[in-house]
């Protein structure tokens, strides 16, 4: 320890150290356990705030101590110089790391989502940064060993509000009432997944505690001890007590990661605790150290055989045949589905070219595996995104390439092999925080072959890293000698010497430098806090949504857009309520906008100008994200929209020619979705285009297999087909149509409806009323078939139904339609 001349005693490394520990200690207590139920990410986004905001204030404070401590970068170069192999190695391995996450975030099919992350998980360049600087803060805060201990124990004592809160939703006390629960418990993690693998982090080390207690069981005078940070706070407890409680804890941990029902994190919890169990064994030189290492891996290897036999029965056709016979869901096959993703991305790599190398950057693994997207699960869940590989190798593989899965690799050789050095390195508590480390850090591995990271656990990991290779740093890098205690006695001085003047530079130095960082903390505060005010809003604006307020929505969603412009989420949502205003807007003609920027300026009033708004959101939303079929869908679906509310053929089929080139755009995105050929098989049969739609229609039955609606669609082109402007068609062949989904569904709307057409083409009335009842009643949502009937019972001069039907159809309809409908209305009035 060095002073500084003529004042106290203090070490050099105290102010920064204490500023890490600080943070570190508000990342890995509070990580886990923030969340709010005020937004719809209320989890992911909350975390990752605090994770950032922590991050920024760190890494500011250091950049601005280097800026003023002239002799910073002298003290970096020494340490550097000092440093060991393999130390040297894993800065060597972190920084290749970052480099490369940088590389494919420069190439990345998505630059924002890779950057600021996707809006699910918020992972991208800057949160694994933001992770990074808080794993150097705990190895800087960590080379102190009352520190490390600190930081260890606060941090394992951050799970017994989480495993409390487990507790109660097992046990259903929870007073959330939240959608769409898992099966198993979820805690303040938000998902059973990160919860387990969270736990088999926090339970190694919370081994490692007990043992640590359980040493210092020894006789004391009134049967009390002093129990040191290792044990928990440093103050005077029974010591019996405290190793009870660290028992309970880790046995707490153990009954609620059971009750998440995650197989993965289970097997991650016995390879943690193998390892600390191990380790322990090997550094206190007990003799069965490799008794228990051999049982620990025979129960490994038998614990793997039997996971991986019941996730291949279950995968296996014969196992989903068999779980289809007993009742079970799909749900239920979660390893099929892991393998289906797996053989996707696979496929995907190899099929890339040079993207192999670089892959498709970060966050981007949803849109880099719609084109190879299975089938089976595309109709499965029609709507639903896979956006991780649940395998670590396989999702660098897609984000970062080769080069990223071998950095990955050489960044755990070189934690390993850092680890396992300090491990055999004398310290204080024979190694028992090291072995636990190591524990949870390879927990963390196994889990993540089987799931990913969250926000808390992804931090975990960085901070655990970083306290694992803290006793291989050098404690004390040099004192500084800013002369501030010299400049001190010179303030008295009469005159101006040059200490005095060099004092007054020191001075203004720093006063600059805290301005500046200030400056530009507050400069990157709406970027950090974005992704957290952004969710704010868009909730708000579903709830004014479901409120039937969608007016009052816009200013909230637009809100949403500038908080978190990366996120086509956002968007999508605002061209959403774009669309719901044009549906109910009577006025066609208005100010049209012709740039997004002009929608934070002025709100259209008009039927053309909310279309037009809402396409411009979306190709906003195609720029931040151009491979995203979903914005194109949404795109097609937008034009067909506006060709309904067209009154001028040319224009109409216009329109849906447009419509027809987006859902292509988005069927070239991912081909493997069978509702894609659907709507585009839609849009052609409207436009005209029977045999093109029917074929589009088949394609779809290839991918999904022949259901009623489908059968009746090509059953509504076969009606079409031929003269496409007086609706006449191949009747024979529609009727086949309609009947055949009919045997298939007898309550198939679309088929009734098809019918109602054909008999009141025909003239036999009686049957047309029939049909159209039943496809009124069938789809009572669907005000076209409303005013088909209504125009049925007319001809069958049934006015009181008439009218009823024609007065429910225009409360369905859009507003476009309300004139007809209502000169409808008025002539079955009687």
């Amino acid at each position: 320890m060095r002073t500084v001349a003529g004042g106290r005693g203090r070490s050099a490394e105290a102010p920064p150290s204490g500023w890490a520990e600080s943070a570190c200690l508000l990342a890995g207590g509070l990580t886990p356990i923030l969340f709010h139920t005020f937004g719809t990410l209320g989890f992911e986004a909350t975390k990752v705030t605090l994770v950032r905001l922590l991050a920024l204030v760190l890494t500011l404070g250091w950049l601005a101590r280097l800026v003023v401590m002239r002799e910073g970068l002298v003290a970096l170069c020494g340490d550097w110089a000092a440093a060991g192999p393999s130390v040297k190695g894993l800065v060597l391995a972190v920084g290749g790391y970052v480099v490369i996450h940088l590389v494919a975030s420069l190439f990345s099919v998505a630059p924002a989502a890779s950057l600021w992350g996707s809006y699910d998980r918020i992972q991208g360049l800057v949160t694994v940064l933001a992770w990074l600087s808080l794993g150097i803060g705990a190895a800087v805060a960590g080379r102190a060993a009352g520190r490390r201990e600190r930081l260890a124990t606060a941090w394992v004592l951050a799970s017994v509000p989480v495993c409390l809160y487990g507790l109660a939703q097992h046990f259903r006390l929870d007073p959330i009432d939240w959608l769409g629960r898992p099966l198993g418990v979820s805690s303040t993690l938000g998902s059973s997944t990160a919860l387990s693998t969270y736990l088999a982090m926090v339970a190694p080390l919370g081994l490692a505690r007990v043992v640590a207690a359980a040493r210092r069981l020894q006789p004391t005078v009134g049967d009390a001890r002093f129990v040191p940070a290792a044990a928990g706070w440093g103050v005077m407890r029974p010591a019996g007590l405290v190793c009870a409680a660290w028992v309970a804890l880790v046995v707490l941990q153990v009954v609620v990661l059971a009750m998440t029902a995650v197989r993965g994190g289970a097997l991650a919890l016995l390879v943690g605790l193998g390892v600390t169990t191990t380790s322990i064994a090997w550094r206190l030189r007990l003799r069965a150290w490799k008794l228990v290492g051999a049982l620990f891996a025979a129960f490994l290897v038998g614990s793997v055989l039997v996971t991986s036999v019941m996730s291949w029965s279950q995968s296996s056709p014969v196992g989903v045949a068999a779980a289809a016979r007993m009742g079970v869901g799909w749900e239920d096959s979660s390893a099929r589905q892991r393998l289906l993703i797996w053989r996707a991305a696979l496929t995907t790599v190899a099929e890339a070219g040079w993207r192999a190398l670089v892959g498709f950057g970060p966050e981007t693994q949803a849109v880099a595996l719609e084109a190879r997207f299975p089938a089976e699960l595309a109709n499965r869940f029609p709507d639903a995104r896979f956006d991780r590989a649940h395998n670590v190798l396989i999702d660098q593989l897609l984000t970062t390439g080769l080069i990223g899965v071998a950095a990955t690799l050489g960044l755990w050789a070189a934690i390993c092999w850092l680890g396992v050095r300090v491990l055999a390195a004398s310290d204080g508590d024979g190694g028992l925080l090291t072995s636990g480390l190591l524990g949870a850090l390879a927990a963390n591995l196994t889990a993540s072959f089987y799931a990913f990271d969250s926000s808390a656990t992804g931090l975990l990991f960085w901070l655990m890293t970083g306290l694992l290779v803290a006793p291989a740093l050098r404690r004390d890098s040099g004192g500084r000698s800013d002369g501030r205690e010299l400049h001190r006695s010179e303030v008295g001085a009469s005159a101006p010497t040059p200490r005095h003047r060099s004092a007054l530079l020191d001075l203004r130095l720093r006063v600059s430098v805290a301005l500046a960082t200030a400056i530009i903390g507050l400069v990157l505060l709406p970027r950090v806090v974005g992704p957290f005010m952004a969710d704010l809003y868009h909730t708000r604006a579903l709830a004014l949504r479901a409120a039937e307020a969608p007016a009052a929505s816009l200013t909230e969603e637009l809100a949403a857009t500038r908080w978190a412009p990366g996120r086509d989420v956002y968007h999508l949502a605002l061209a959403e309520t774009y669309l719901e205003l044009a549906r109910t807007t009577a006025t066609a003609r208005a100010t049209v906008p012709t740039g997004f920027e002009e929608l934070f300026a002025f709100t259209p009033t008009g039927r053309d100008g909310l279309f037009a708004a809402a396409r411009l959101t979306l190709e906003q939303a195609a720029g931040v994200n151009p491979l995203d079929p979903y914005t194109y869908r949404y795109l097609g679906r937008i034009e067909a929209l506006w060709s309904e509310a067209v009154r001028n053929p040319a224009e109409r089929d216009g329109r849906l020619a447009a419509a027809v080139e987006r859902y292509d755009r988005a069927v070239a995105l991912s081909p493997n979705r069978a509702l894609f050929h659907d709507e585009v098989g839609l849009v052609l049969t409207h436009l005209g285009q029977a045999d093109a739609a029917i074929e589009r229609f088949r394609r779809a039955a290839e991918l999904d297999g022949p259901t009623a609606e489908r059968v009746a669609r090509i059953g509504d082109a076969e009606a079409r087909r031929g003269d496409a402007e007086a609706r006449r068609g191949d009747a024979a062949a529609a009727r086949r149509g309609y009947m055949q989904a009919i045997t298939m569904d007898p309550r198939s709307a679309v088929a009734e409806h098809g019918l109602a057409l054909l008999e009141r083409g025909e003239g036999t009335l009686a049957s047309a009323a029939a049909h159209a009842e039943r496809a009124a009643r069938f789809d009572m949502r669907n005000w076209l078939y409303h005013r088909d009937l209504a125009l049925v019972l007319r001809d069958l001069e049934d006015w009181p139904r008439a009218l009823a039907e024609a007065r429910a159809a225009r409360r369905l309809a859009p507003a476009w339609e309300w004139d007809d409908l209502a000169a409808l209305a008025e002539s079955v009035r009687r």
